[in-house]
This record gives C-alpha cells, structure tokens and sequence, in this order.
C-alpha cells in the first residue's frame, strides 16, 4: 500500500514551460531609464493549489534587437490528497530579467504570446487580465 501511494504522490507533479500570460509592471515600465533592467512575469499556470510543494521557476531570456524572447518554466509537486488543505489558488509565475535596456519599443515574446512595450511608457499598456488588464501610465 505504501508503495502504490508513493507511486501516485510521484505522478502528481506538474510542469509548465514556453508559453504564459506576459506580465510588465506599468510605474517601472513609465519611469524606466536607459540601462535599466526590465523585469517580465510570465504567469505559467493560474490557481495552483497553495498546497503545491516544490514550487520552482526559472527564465532564460535573450534579446534580438527589438525583440525579447522568455524561455519561462516552471513545475511543482501537487498537494498530497490524503492530507487537510485549505483551498486557496496561487499562480505559477517566473520572474525574467532583461538585463540593461535602452529606450525604445519592444515585443516582448512568450511562446506564442506576445505584446509591444514601449519604454519608458508614455500611455495605456494593454496586459492580459489575468496581469490587471488596461493599465493607464499616462501623466
């Protein structure tokens, strides 16, 4: 019985990599400055269980000219189904750094999402929802 259960805890790992919702923080995006490090969420995976165990991230990032492509992955270990869990939901997101940047615009590439980031921001930066949707940076 041990063993059968030992089994099923090993299958109920998860992972996730490449492709996610790309999340840019508007007030750092608006007051960027040449040779500034952006920083980049790519939401993986949304509500995994607060009881995942084992939560692990990572981001390769590499810059071609006007295009920054995140290798995002992510993986963790589900919760064990024999034991109490309160049901709450967390994201599975790994932070990317692009290291020293110049001003300029940018499309920013997840897998197969994308979107167009223009630093410093001057106005609406358009975020999938689960990032907060429309975020108005203008002043």
């Amino acid at each position: 019985m041990r063993r059968l259960l030992a089994l099923l805890f090993v299958l109920a790992s998860a992972c996730a990599e490449g492709e996610g919702h790309i999340c840019v923080d508007p007030a750092a995006a608006a007051s960027f400055e040449e040779g500034d490090d952006l920083t980049v969420h790519v939401i993986l995976e949304s509500c995994i269980s607060s009881c995942a165990r084992r939560v692990r991230t990572s981001c390769e990032v590499s810059v071609d000219g006007d295009s920054i492509h995140l290798d995002a992955r992510g993986s963790y270990i589900k919760g064990n189904p024999l034991q109490p869990c309160i049901q709450l939901c967390a994201d599975l997101t790994a932070e990317c750094v692009v290291p020293d940047l110049p001003p300029g615009t940018y499309e920013i590439h997840a897998g197969d999402n994308m979107i167009t980031l223009v630093l410093p921001a001057t106005g609406p930066i358009r975020l999938a929802s689960e990032c907060g949707s429309v975020v108005d940076v203008s002043p």
